[in-house]
């Protein structure tokens, strides 16, 4: 199966399996009318106070949210009905030089959507490092001793790529089910392809306006792939044992 069908039936099977639960707990939270008794019953003779008009300066403004992807939807009485997104990106880049060079690039990108109880977090990040020994001239001490010089090295050239996705359904304001899919391709380690499925439960233990702490239990599923480098390699080893 393709990469994008998986990630393509992944989705289509998150939402199948939270929308339901969502509506479920909708339908739980709006309360049935219930039947007012005759003795409690508003005569007609008397008043109904009229609606109270709502401030000009108040008509139109939206709730304040703040950082409404670090919180729980159920932080929020009552909790909000509009669509929610937001995104953010940074780029990182080092280099140093001396007896070895090396540079790095970061780039990481994550994107949060939210409606009402159910939130989905995307990310990706790519990775790529490099690392070199230059070439050195022959060179001579006081005693008339020669160093010969050294041709440059390649020390790492690796490239790391990581795509993950998680849906959310808050339960609570504390706890919450969580379904993802995660892939992940490592020149270093030699994976090819690596998609990691998962689907659990978590816990928001410490839940402050600035930072948060949590705990996550899922059960998942890992599909590894190493590349041909790794496979020749202990198919080498395998041979020599």
């Amino acid at each position: 199966m393709g990469q994008i069908s998986k990630w393509v039936l992944f989705v289509f099977l998150s939402i199948v399996m939270l929308i339901p639960v969502q509506s479920i707990a909708e339908e739980q939270a709006v309360p049935e009318e219930q039947a007012v008794p005759e003795e409690q019953a508003v005569p007609e003779e008397q008043a109904v106070p009229e609606e109270q008009a709502v401030p000009e300066e108040q008509v139109g403004k939206k709730q304040n949210l703040g950082m409404w992807w670090k919180k729980s939807p159920l932080s929020y009485d009552p909790v909000p009905s509009q669509f929610l997104y937001h995104f953010e990106a940074s780029y990182f880049y080092s280099q140093s030089e001396g007896n070895f060079t090396k540079d790095n690039h970061l780039i990481n990108t994550t994107a949060f959507l939210r409606k009402q109880r159910l939130s989905n977090v995307f990310n990706y990040s790519f990775d790529k490092k490099h690392s070199s020994k230059p070439n050195t001239d022959p060179s001579v001490d006081g005693n008339g001793n020669v160093t010969m010089g050294e041709a440059s090295m390649t020390l790492r050239d690796s490239k790391s790529t990581n795509i993950s996705n998680q849906l959310s359904f808050a339960m609570t304001k504390r706890f919450y089910l969580g379904a993802g899919v995660e892939w992940t391709k490592d020149d270093l380690e030699s994976i090819e392809s690596r998609y990691l499925y998962f689907f659990g439960a978590g816990c928001r233990i410490i839940d402050k306006p600035k930072y948060f702490a949590g705990v996550f239990a899922a059960y998942g599923r890992q599909e590894l792939e190493y590349t041909g480098d790794y496979n020749n390699l202990v198919g080498g080893l395998a041979l020599k044992v």
